[in-house]
C-alpha cells in the first residue's frame, strides 16, 4: 500500500505533524449546507409556503450527498427539478452558490480548542482540502483558522484531489515531514 495512505500504529511521541481535512472535520458541513440551503430557498423560491420550502431544503440536502456530488451536475439537477416560478439555470445557481455558500460556514464544536492544544504540544499543522480555491479559502478565513496552519493545500490550486496519494505527498513535502510521522485527521 502507498506509504502516504497506509494506516499505521503510531506512538504519539513519534508524531511530528497533524494534517487536517476541512469539511466535516474542522467545519461543520451539515450545519453549513443546511443554513445555505435555507437561504437559497428563501431567496430563490420565496413563493413557496413554509412546509413546501422546508421540503425543498431537505431535498437539496439529500441530493447533495454530503458534498460528494459533482457540483455542476448537482446544479443542473436543481435547475430541472426544483419548483421555480421562472426557470433558473445551473450557471445562475453556481453563481449564487459561489457568492453565498462560504458565508454560512460554522466551525465544529471545539475545533479552535483542539487546534490550539495541538499547536501548544509542538505539532506542525497542515490543512488539506478538496474544493474550489476561492470557496475553501473563504471558509478557512470565515472560521478564523488560517493562523493555525503551517501549510494549506487546496485541491483546485494543485489540480489534484483526495484521495490521490500525490496530493498527500505534496502536503507532507511542504510541511517538511514524512508519512511515518504524520497523522491525517478527517471524516
Amino acid at each position: 500500500m502507498n506509504a502516504h495512505l497506509r494506516r499505521i500504529n503510531l506512538d504519539m511521541k513519534d508524531v511530528q505533524a497533524l494534517l487536517f481535512d476541512l469539511d466535516n472535520t474542522l467545519m461543520d458541513r451539515d450545519y453549513t449546507f443546511r443554513s445555505f440551503s435555507t437561504q437559497f430557498v428563501q431567496d430563490l423560491l420565496g413563493h413557496l409556503e413554509s412546509s413546501a420550502a422546508q421540503q425543498v431544503v431537505e431535498e437539496m440536502i439529500l441530493r447533495d450527498a454530503d458534498g460528494y456530488r459533482d457540483k455542476d451536475g448537482y446544479f443542473e439537477e436543481l435547475s430541472q427539478v426544483l419548483p421555480w416560478q421562472s426557470p433558473v439555470s445551473a450557471a445562475e445557481i453556481r453563481v449564487y452558490y459561489d457568492e453565498h455558500y462560504a458565508g454560512h460556514g460554522a466551525a465544529m464544536r471545539h475545533a479552535e480548542t483542539i487546534l490550539n492544544y495541538c499547536r501548544e504540544k509542538g505539532y506542525k499543522l497542515g490543512l488539506l482540502t478538496n474544493g474550489k480555491k476561492d470557496i475553501q479559502h473563504a471558509k478557512i478565513d470565515l472560521l478564523g483558522l488560517r493562523h493555525h496552519f503551517n501549510v494549506i493545500v487546496i485541491s483546485a490550486e494543485e489540480g489534484i484531489s483526495k484521495p490521490d496519494p500525490v496530493i498527500y505527498g505534496l502536503a507532507l513535502e511542504r510541511m517538511g515531514v514524512d508519512a511515518d510521522h504524520t497523522v491525517f485527521i478527517g471524516d
